[in-house]
C-alpha cells in the first residue's frame, strides 16, 4: 500500500471513529436531559412521557456503557452510571403486586385494543374465538367489527354490551355470563371504558374495561388522568354499595409501570397489579423487536382475588396484543 493510500485509510478510520463518538456524546447528553426530567413526571406531561420510556433509556445507558468500556473511556462510563439510580429503583420496586396462585382458575378475561382502522376482522374474530375467555373486552371497536363479533360469538358469548364508534373510543364486552350494572364511561372526551358485573361461583364481580385517551399532548395527558379518575369513581361507588367487593380493572391504561402516575393510580384504587416476572414484556408495538415496545396493557385486581396466569398475544394485526388473565377468589 502506498503512503498516500495508507494515509487516506487512516483518515477515513479517524473520521468514522469521530462520527461514532459524536453520536455517543449526543446520546449521553440526551439521556442526561431525559433521566432527571422523569423525576418531574407528576408535574409535567412531557416528563411523564419520558418516564414511560424508562426501559428504552436503560437500553441506551447499557449501549453506551458497552461502547465506552470497550474503548476504555473510563470517565465517560463512570459519568453514565450516575443515571442508573434514577431508573433502577422502578424495576426493583414495582407497584403493589397481586397474589399469585397455582390453583384452578374460576374466570378468564381477555382485553384487546384492536386499533380503530384495523381491517383484519377475520383474524380478530378467529383469535378471540380461540382464546375462548369467559369475558372479552374490545377497545377501538367500530360498527363493522362489533356486528361481526356479535355474530361470530353469539353462541359462545351471548351477552353483549357496549358502544362502537368511528373514533378510538368505541368499546364492547362479549360474555359467557350474564352482564349486569352495565355502564359506558365517557366515550366522547377522555376515553372509552365500560363497567359491568358478572357472577363467578355465586359471587358478583365488577369488571371495568379501561381505555383512557393517549397522552400524546398536554391536553391528552390531562384527559387521560381525568378518565382514570372516572374509572376510580365507578370502582369507589361499587365498593360503597357492595361489601367485600371483587373488582377487576383491565385494558389499555396508556401508562407503563415506570411512571409514578401508575403507582399513584394503583395506590388510589387500592388494587394490585397482575404481572409475572420482571413485568417488562411489552404489549404495544412489541414487533418487530423489544426496544420499541411499551407495557401499556394491564390488569389490576382487588385483594380478595388471586391471579392464576397472565399472558399477551396472539397478534390480531393491531398495535396492541391481547392481554388474557385467569383469576380466582382468594380463600382463607
Amino acid at each position: 500500500m502506498s503512503p498516500d493510500n495508507s494515509s487516506s485509510h487512516d483518515e477515513r478510520n479517524a473520521g468514522t471513529a469521530g462520527l461514532w463518538w459524536t453520536i455517543v456524546r449526543l446520546a449521553t447528553l440526551a439521556l442526561f436531559v431525559a433521566g432527571p426530567m422523569t423525576l418531574l413526571a407528576r408535574q409535567y406531561w412531557l416528563a411523564d412521557i419520558l418516564a414511560n420510556l424508562r426501559v428504552q433509556q436503560m437500553i441506551g445507558i447499557g449501549g453506551i456503557l458497552i461502547v465506552t468500556l470497550s474503548r476504555r473511556r473510563w470517565k465517560h462510563a463512570a459519568l453514565v452510571t450516575l443515571l442508573l439510580p434514577i431508573h433502577l429503583p422502578w424495576f426493583f420496586l414495582p407497584p403493589a403486586r397481586a397474589e399469585h396462585t397455582t390453583a384452578a382458575s374460576e374466570v378468564s378475561i381477555t382485553a384487546v385494543n384492536v386499533y380503530v382502522r384495523n381491517r383484519a376482522v377475520d383474524q380478530i374474530s378467529q383469535e378471540l374465538i380461540k382464546l375462548d375467555s369467559d369475558l372479552i373486552a374490545v377497545f377501538e371497536v367500530n360498527e363493522r367489527l362489533f356486528e361481526r363479533l356479535k355474530q361470530d360469538l353469539q353462541h359462545s358469548h351471548p351477552h353483549t354490551a357496549g358502544r362502537p364508534a368511528v373514533n378510538p373510543f368505541g368499546v364492547a364486552l362479549f360474555s359467557k355470563r350474564l352482564l349486569s350494572n352495565v355502564r359506558v364511561i365517557d366515550m366522547d372526551r377522555t376515553g372509552g371504558s365500560i363497567a359491568a358485573s358478572i357472577i363467578v361461583e355465586d359471587t358478583e364481580h365488577l369488571v371495568v374495561a379501561v381505555h383512557p385517551m393517549s397522552p400524546i399532548s398536554k391536553d391528552g395527558s390531562g384527559r387521560r388522568w381525568q378518565h382514570l379518575g372516572f374509572v376510580h369513581d365507578v370502582i369507589t361507588k361499587w365498593r360503597s354499595e357492595h361489601n367485600n367487593s371483587h373488582v377487576v380493572a383491565i385494558g389499555d391504561f396508556n401508562l407503563t409501570p415506570w411512571t409514578p402516575l401508575f403507582h399513584d393510580y394503583v395506590h388510589m384504587t387500592n388494587l394490585k397489579h397482575v404481572a409475572a416476572g420482571s413485568g417488562i414484556e411489552p404489549s404495544w408495538y412489541a414487533w418487530p423487536f423489544f426496544p420499541f415496545g411499551l407495557v401499556l396493557d394491564h390488569c389490576l385486581i382487588s385483594d380478595n382475588l388471586q391471579w392464576v396466569s397472565s399472558k399477551y398475544g396472539p397478534s390480531v394485526k393491531s398495535d396492541h396484543r391481547p392481554l388474557t388473565v385467569k383469576l380466582r377468589r382468594k380463600t382463607d
